[in-house]
Formats: C-alpha cells, structure tokens, sequence
C-alpha cells in the first residue's frame, strides 16, 4: 500500500519552500486580478439591473400620468372649441332675430304709410280742413318713424358692441 504523499512545500518554512519562477507568480498576479475585475463588474452589473429594475416602474408611472394629461388637455381643448361655436353660433342667431325683427317692423310701418296716404288722398278730394289735419298728422308720422327707427339704430349698435364685448 502505497502512502498518500504529503505536499511538503506546506510543511516547510517559507524561506526553504522552493521558488517559483518570476513568470509564473506574475502570471498568477494576473490571474488574480483579472477574477477580482470580473466580480467588480459582475457586481456593478447586478447593482445597475437592481437600480435600473427599481425605476422602471416608476418611468412607466410618470409616462402613463404624461399621456393621461394630455388627453385631459386635448379634451379641454375640444370643449372649449364647442363653446366657441356654441356662442359665435348663439351671437349670429341673435343677430338673424333681430334683422328679421328690423325687417318686420319696416314693411308694417311702409303698410301704414300707405295706409295713411290713401285715406289721405281720399280725404283730400271731399274737404279742403281734413286736408290740412291728415297733412299734419302725416308729418307728425312721419317724425315718430323716424325717431323710432334712429332708437332702433342706436340700439341695434349698442347690443352689436355689447354682444363682442362679451365674447372678448
């Protein structure tokens, strides 16, 4: 049987351990290094995945929360564009109202004028006194249509002003 040899390089002091070549302990420096660099990176690898695991829940909130915001602001954006129609829409309406209004109110004024014109053309032909009482009322009238119709004017500009007044 055979006895298992004893690495006597342990056993020995280290002055009287043989030397091992220039080559061979700088290749075993080497050696070493290199694992000691591989585990460095290996652990700043692991270090940045960690980090990197840890914001990426959070970078995927803020950019949800950024899409979720701007499809608010779109949506206020269309409200606020339907209101402006709603309004210009509303002002040009009131304005058709009010022209219609102006238009019916010439035409019954043009029917009574000439309602007043044939009565007084036939007044004018039996007595010479009505003549003169239709031709006053007629002027008096004529002066009441006038002012009705500068009122309505100036009216008409005021609630125009006032109308853009409120969509500034």
């Amino acid at each position: 049987m055979r006895r298992p040899q004893r690495n006597i390089e342990n056993i020995l002091p280290i002055h009287l351990r043989p030397r091992q070549s220039t080559a061979a302990v700088a290749a075993s420096t080497q050696q070493q290094q290199q694992q000691q660099q591989q585990q460095q990176q290996q652990q700043q690898q692991q270090q940045q995945q960690q980090q990197e695991d840890g914001l990426l829940p959070l970078l995927l909130f803020f950019l949800a929360a950024a899409e979720f915001q701007a499809e608010i602001d779109a949506a206020a954006f269309k409200e606020e564009a339907k209101a402006a129609k709603r309004r210009e829409y509303t002002a040009l309406l009131a304005a058709h109202k009010k022209q219609q209004q102006q238009h019916q109110q010439q035409q019954k004024q043009q029917h009574q004028q000439q309602q007043i014109l044939l009565l007084q053309q036939q007044q004018q032909k039996t007595r010479p006194e009505i003549r003169r009482k239709s031709q006053l009322q007629q002027q008096q009238q004529q002066q009441q249509q006038q002012q009705q119709q500068q009122q309505q004017e100036e009216e008409n500009e005021d609630s125009v002003a006032i109308h853009v007044q409120e969509e500034d």
